[in-house]
């Protein structure tokens, strides 16, 4: 089991401390096949298994709490606890201060080879914003039968 760590800061995501430099995360993938496609950038990505430890940090810029959104595909990314609100295929991790550790789900199953989850940040319990192109979860419904 491994343990990350992922910063609310003030951005639209939330970003990692890596070489003393912080990224910008826009996705957690949990990868069982251990390869990427040829247009993949794992680089840009948060890889994690189930059962591994993720520490959500609040950021000092955001003196007034944060929450880390994650739009799933039907199966949650994390384990449900505490702290952890699920609405629909979104679940949101709210931090008052200091940080909160939480547990991926160890139920993802592995002939999936991969699941990906997008992540947001925002102030407390604040909704998202849209992206312009991404669209939100559910929201699309065909034009032509």
């Amino acid at each position: 089991m491994a343990k990350h760590q992922l910063i609310i800061s003030n951005g639209l995501y939330p970003v990692r401390s890596e070489a003393e430099q912080n990224k910008v995360v826009r996705t957690v993938v949990v990868n069982w096949k251990g390869t990427w496609g040829p247009h993949d950038r794992p680089e840009q990505y948060l890889v994690v298994a189930p059962g591994d430890e993720l520490e959500i940090v609040l950021s000092s810029e955001r003196q007034q709490g944060g929450s880390l959104w994650i739009f799933d595909q039907g199966v949650p990314l994390l384990v449900p606890t505490e702290g952890i609100e699920r609405q629909g295929t979104l679940e949101r991790v709210d931090v008052e201060s200091g940080s909160k550790l939480v547990q991926v789900n160890q139920a993802l199953a592995s002939n999936s080879g991969e699941s990906r989850y997008n992540l947001r940040a925002t102030a407390l319990r604040q909704m998202p914003i849209p992206i312009v192109g991404e669209g939100q979860p559910g929201t699309l419904s065909a034009s032509k039968p």
